[in-house]
């Protein structure tokens, strides 16, 4: 009885504090851009070695003052695989230069293509679109993540999504930038052999454009973080492994600079709450995410679903009888019994999605089209559990009207959601096929998407909101939709 006793303790501080860590949660982000430099400590850094970065920081993001890595001195090829996959991968005779074998451990490519999602990594200088081999300089391929692992290299879809970093102008200027992007600046021009000054050049010209772009202004979901892989050459033992992390994005704390104790393992963790990457793996399983960088006011526990006032679950989203894009968003919260939620999870269509950690639930589910049931399960400390009310709702799309038009199938006017705000549309032109379609909310574009149909996921503040859909033909003629007007809880 003492055994039993001290293991139901023992379960119910770890989901204790498993909700606190969820409390202040990592809000959502359709679009997650990371970017690693080389061999410099903090001090190094900051507050005068990159001038531009710093100031834009200071002016526009958040600062992780007492960052470390983790990866002792095995080398670079070790920080960028821990980003990746939350190891160093020695398993399968990795070290600082390259593997001996493919990495077949998971990792956050293999997990956004289970899912459907979109990533890419654009390699300054690389030769050309999923090339796997070494140089020529000053491109080098141990700063390269992706074409180490099988699940990769044995895909040839993925390797077309190992790309020049040319490709990511065009992919920006289009507003096509993928859920998730890697940046690999060349050895002149990450700090490894060029200056501090270089990199600093590099990221005026190349990223100022991202952070000025929609992804990053109010409402959009854009996060952007950027760290380096070691203090020094080659290895951590003589700086200590203090290096320089930061963050942007509308729901970075801007001007914010954190004093908690971080690794490489909490960036991971962060990208993949960023992401819905639920349940975790590799060194991010056990760590917390960074998430003081972000405003409460937007964190998916506090603003997506509030738990209900009795023991039980509620789903917020998706709502019965609506339609949708995929892949669906849904939002959900629980309440225990007596002490803390266990752990929620998601069924649909009489599966298990998956368990989610914490009181809260925001994640999204790519699903075939047609009608679909969730229900959302509530679990005790004790493993006994309460369901929802199921929801049936569609996933179908949105069907391009039959005479020139556009049309919002979602978010629909006078109803009320939950941020971030699923929306789905279609368009057709009077003359030949559509070139795109533009997505306005309250007068700012959004984005565009090159086709006839769109779906997207938008981040957005509490209050009233206004989205327009408009369709362009070949020679830029347009047609709108009827404006949307809609609140976010």
């Amino acid at each position: 009885m003492i055994f039993r006793a001290t293991v139901l303790v023992c379960i119910f501080l770890f989901a204790s504090s498993m909700l606190i860590a969820q409390s202040n949660s990592v809000p959502r982000s359709g679009h997650v851009v990371l970017i690693i430099e080389e061999n410099h400590p903090y001090s190094q850094v900051y507050p005068s070695g990159m001038p531009w970065l710093v100031s834009q920081v200071q002016g526009n993001g958040a600062i992780a003052s007492n960052f470390t890595s983790p990866i002792n001195n095995i080398g670079s090829l070790g920080a960028y695989l821990w980003l990746s996959s939350g190891s160093t991968e020695t398993q399968f005779g990795c070290n600082g230069g390259g593997c001996t074998s493919s990495i077949t451990d998971d990792n956050i490519f293999r997990e956004l293509d289970m899912r459907g999602m979109t990533w890419k990594v654009y390699a300054q200088s690389l030769a050309s679109v999923g090339y796997t081999g070494d140089g020529p300089y000053p491109y080098v391929k141990r700063h390269n993540p992706a074409v180490w692992y099988s699940s990769i290299l044995d895909k040839s879809t993925d390797l077309q999504r190992v790309v020049p970093f040319t490709q990511f102008a065009q992919d920006l200027a289009s507003n096509n930038l993928p859920e998730y992007s890697i940046i690999i600046p060349d050895l002149q021009n990450d700090a490894h052999d060029g200056s501090l000054a270089q990199a600093d050049a590099f990221l005026k010209t190349n990223i100022n454009p991202l952070l000025q772009s929609s992804y990053f202004a109010a409402g959009g979901d854009g996060l952007l973080l950027l760290t380096f892989d070691e203090c020094g050459g080659g290895e951590n033992s003589t700086c200590g492994a203090h290096i320089f992390s930061a963050m942007f994005g509308p729901h970075v704390r801007k001007g914010y600079v954190s004093s908690a104790a971080y690794n490489h393992s909490n960036m991971l963790r962060t990208i993949e709450d960023a992401l819905g990457l639920q349940p975790y793996f590799g060194a991010a399983t056990n760590v917390t995410a960074m998430t003081d960088f972000f405003s409460t006011t937007v964190a998916s526990g506090s603003t997506s679903c509030t738990p209900p006032s009795s023991p039980g679950a509620v789903l917020c989203t998706p709502s019965a009888g609506r339609t949708y894009g995929s892949p669906v968003l849904f939002t959900g919260a629980g309440t225990a019994k007596s002490g803390s939620v266990n752990h929620l999870e998601l069924w649909v269509d009489g599966k298990k999605v998956n368990d989610y950690s914490g009181a809260v639930l925001n994640t999204s589910t790519v699903l075939a089209s047609g009608t679909h049931t969730a229900t959302l399960v509530e679990v005790e400390p004790n493993w006994s559990y309460i369901k929802s009310a199921p929801v049936t709702f569609t996933v179908g799309g949105c069907t391009p009207p039959t005479s020139a038009g556009a049309k919002l199938c979602s978010p629909v006017a006078g109803q009320s959601y939950s941020s971030p705000v699923a929306i789905s549309g279609a368009g057709t032109v009077a003359n030949g096929s559509v070139n795109h379609l533009e997505l306005w909310l309250d007068g700012h574009k959004i984005g565009n998407y090159f086709s006839s149909t769109m779906t997207a996921t938008v981040s957005s503040s509490s209050g009233t909101h206004t989205a327009t859909l408009v369709a362009v033909d070949a020679n830029g003629n347009y047609v709108k939709s009827t404006p949307a007007t809609y609140s976010v809880k």
